[in-house]
């Protein structure tokens, strides 16, 4: 955190020449930046658990019975 914010505030404070301005943009900046990944973590985690959950869902499909009407019996829907 340290590290980005010294290199952070003098690039702002040359643009523009307000040292208070640039230490609060440069914490924004960081907060931007924490915000992005925390979003990009979450996708992933969400992305996994959908995964999963769709995994064991494929197998599932090979637990079930077979329907099977009796014979002579009407099919079609009414």
């Amino acid at each position: 955190m340290t590290d980005f914010l010294t290199t952070a505030q003098p690039a702002f404070v040359q643009h523009t020449a307000d040292p208070v301005g640039a230490k609060l943009m440069a914490l924004q900046a960081l907060d931007d930046l924490r915000q992005q990944q925390a979003l990009t973590l979450a996708y992933f985690d969400s992305f996994v658990v959908f995964a999963g959950l769709s995994f064991a869902l494929v197998f599932t499909v090979f637990l079930m019975r077979r329907s099977v009407a009796a014979k002579g019996a009407h099919v079609a829907a009414e």
